[in-house]
């Protein structure tokens, strides 16, 4: 009872020294060079050579690791570089327009890059999940977004780059996943799916229902496929088609938000964006109907004639037709000068001279061109405000200076000109002539498919002398097709009709009360 443990031992103490005592011994090292041998056949394996071994072993797995690390990243290099040769290759000789435009390209680019940082991070978050939950790897074709490039090239740019970047994009995610040709197999098929169903898509709310759509059937179905053939059972199958449709819903919306951004960066207008200025409501054509309703049905039937002429060569309709309604937005500023919006027999141009009219003319493309900046119109449109005189004459008042000036002093063809510069994309092209025929076509006295015909034809001679289609991405056999087409559309706004008999009754008075014939029913009521 007396005595009392007072010693305790300090483990942390302890553990110190037995630290410091064990780095105190030197390490047995044993040495071995190339071509010694460790163990030989037959030998007994004891502790020591077991260990030794068993170390051995371990060197071994660990350099081919990395030596097979260093043959993957080659291996992948080399694939990624030979996949992207094709893909300029391709470019280069399907859609030269494309390899041609460097903004193209980097828009191309970079919805690659952000289709494989997608996939990459599906891939991580799946890893985690896994982890988690015990997914079988079956299930990853499922969250990838392989479908993605096709959605968005495919209406940016065109279907089949959008299903060729589609399918480059699957590749490297096979790559990623070890060579996997589902994964190939399953980014084939969505991607032209999707590309098919949201190329025509009218505006961004049925892109997103066809991108939805599209995405979560053919996600699903390509999986319920592949799992059924791998035996899988029904609540696997079930699984990977709830994740498909999910896949597709959330693929869909990013998209579309990818969308609107990329056409703010890379200035790309899709058709959806068209169509939405194309909207009778729109501020300027609102202004345009109500202070210059001359100019606003000018450009209604010069859209008709560029949209159905677009049509007529395969070019882009809705591109056409939104140039066409907004090209002469810049005569809001001063409309009374125009021939078109001027309802009183008096003629503005009358009281000044054949240069200030000249300058008054020409300044609704600047006008436009401000009109265009401040309300937001897309490049294209721009465009077609800029270019669609080219560098034309404006003869009226050339000739009428030349009457003036019979000593020709001082009289430059160059101060009676358009500013241009020349109409070069097809779209624009064809809302530059189909201005001319147009307004020439009102000049026209009893109009007939001949006279109509003979007029086109002459003012498309006088573009060609003029040299004003020279920068113009268009063929001689597309020209023909656009004659052919406006010659038919103005036929059949212009052809005249019948002549409405007229009736014998006074109509001097419509407000007049006609006479009443009683009736026997009135008589007796009377």
């Amino acid at each position: 009872d007396i005595i009392k443990e007072n010693l305790k031992e300090d483990t942390n103490l302890t553990e110190i020294e037995r630290k410091q005592a064990a780095d105190s011994v030197e390490p047995v090292v044993l040495y071995f060079n190339k071509g010694d041998t460790i163990i030989r056949k037959g030998d007994l394996i004891d502790k020591e050579k077991f260990a030794l071994l068993e170390d051995y072993l371990n060197k071994k797995k660990t350099f081919y690791d990395q030596e097979r690390i260093f043959r993957n990243i080659i291996n992948n290099a080399a694939i990624c570089l030979l996949l992207m040769i094709l893909n300029g290759i391709y470019l280069m000789h399907i859609h030269p327009e494309i390899f041609r435009s460097n903004k193209l390209m980097a828009l191309t680019g970079c919805v690659v890059i952000i289709n494989l940082i997608a996939n990459t991070v599906a891939i991580r978050i799946f890893n985690m999940v896994d982890g988690i939950f015990n997914l079988p790897p079956a299930l990853l074709n499922s969250i990838l977004p392989l479908s993605m490039t096709s959605l968005i090239l495919s209406v940016m740019i065109g279907l089949r780059v959008g299903i060729y970047a589609g399918l480059f994009v699957s590749l490297i995610a096979a790559l990623q996943l070890g060579n996997s040709f589902e994964v190939v197999l399953t980014g084939m098929v969505v991607s032209a799916i999707a590309g098919f169903s949201v190329r025509h898509s009218p505006n961004h709310r049925a892109y997103f229902m066809r991108a939805a759509i599209s995405v979560s059937l053919a996600v699903p179905l390509m999986q319920m496929l592949q799992l059924w053939h791998a035996g899988e059972n029904l609540h696997m199958i079930a699984t990977s088609a709830a994740i498909g449709i999910s896949n597709g819903l959330i693929i869909s919306a990013f998209s579309l938000a990818l969308i609107f951004i990329l056409e703010m960066i890379f200035q790309i207008s899709t058709d959806m964006s068209l169509l939405v200025l194309c909207d009778y409501n729109h501020p300027l054509l609102k202004r345009l109907q109500l202070e210059a309703p001359g100019t606003y049905h000018h450009s209604l039937v010069v859209a008709t004639l560029a949209e159905q002429a677009a049509r007529d060569i395969r070019a882009n309709p809705v591109r056409a037709r939104a140039c066409a309604l907004f090209h002469d937005i810049g005569k809001l500023t001063m409309p009374e000068y125009f021939t078109e919006n001027n309802m009183s027999d008096e003629n503005k141009h009358d009281d000044i001279n054949p240069t200030l009219s000249t300058s008054v003319i020409r300044n609704h493309v600047r006008e436009g061109t401000k009109l265009a900046k401040k309300y937001k119109l897309r490049p294209i449109i721009r465009d077609a405000i800029e270019q669609h005189h080219g560098t034309d004459l404006v003869r009226y008042f050339f000739h009428r200076a030349k009457e003036e000036n019979p000593d020709n002093e001082n009289l430059l063809e160059s101060d009676y000109r358009y500013p241009g510069p020349l109409p070069c994309e097809k779209e624009v092209v064809i809302v530059s002539l189909a201005d001319s025929c147009e307004a020439a076509s009102r000049s026209i006295q009893k109009p007939t498919p001949a006279k109509i015909e003979a007029l086109v034809n002459e003012l498309f001679r006088k573009r060609f002398r003029d040299l004003q289609l020279d920068s113009a991405k268009i063929t001689i056999g597309e020209l023909g097709t656009i004659k052919k087409s406006f010659i038919k559309t103005l036929s059949q706004m212009m052809h005249s009709r019948i002549q409405y008999p007229k009736d014998e009754d006074d109509e001097t008075d419509l407000f007049k009360q006609t006479t009443k014939i009683p009736t026997a029913e009135t008589q007796k009521i009377e």
